[in-house]
């Protein structure tokens, strides 16, 4: 499992995911790091953090400490290659990006990133 908050703390990490998905999680850092600060404290302070589960044993971590995968917070999900990109948001301002594998992901995940990206491309 991999968690940032920042730019700095991505780049600080060698991280095993597809080219596209790392893409993805630099850009939401830098929009964090540009809209909050980048030394924001990101568990308390405003904007929030990417969490990337890589097993089963990260999804069980990431709903013992932060929200249930089917919580009425997630506000949507996008695909991301072969990754899925959940995101849930604690209010106006912070919010958390999971990113795993659709091979990971539950059904009903995959079946809300389908309708997602239709919403979006309308």
């Amino acid at each position: 499992m991999y968690k940032f908050g920042t730019v700095k703390e991505l780049n600080a990490v060698n991280m095993a995911v597809p080219e596209k998905v790392y893409q993805e999680v630099l850009s939401i850092a830098t929009m964090l790091d540009e809209q909050f600060g980048a030394e924001r404290d990101v568990e308390s302070d405003e904007g929030g953090f990417i969490f990337v589960a890589l097993d089963d044993s990260d999804l069980i971590y990431f709903k013992k400490n932060y929200v249930e995968l089917n919580s009425e917070l997630l506000e949507y999900v996008l695909p991301v290659d072969d990754y899925l990109n959940a995101f849930y948001l604690y209010g106006y301002d912070y919010g958390i990006s999971l990113f795993l594998p659709v091979s990971l992901a539950p059904a009903f995940m995959k079946v809300q990133s389908m309708n997602d990206v239709k919403i979006l491309g309308d």
